[in-house]
């Protein structure tokens, strides 16, 4: 079986974080906060208004490059 390659990712997200996803936006949140799938609507929220716009590369760029290089 053959075992696919993790991009890297930034120290602070090591550990896992929560996605917050819209048609336009997606939106990270590390670490992951203790009781957060107990969460009430307005906690979400909040969490949502901080976490960080995750930043969408273009298909095949490699992290890190600006996009100026292609995976082979």
């Amino acid at each position: 079986m053959e075992e696919l390659a993790r991009a890297p990712v930034a120290a602070e997200f090591a550990y896992g974080w929560l996605c917050f996803e819209t048609i336009g936006e997606k939106r990270r949140l590390a670490p992951v906060p203790e009781g957060w799938d107990r969460a009430d609507d307005e906690t979400i929220e909040q969490w949502c208004c901080v976490a960080k716009p995750a930043v969408r590369r273009p298909s095949g760029s490699m992290r890190g490059t600006g996009g100026a290089e292609k995976q082979p």
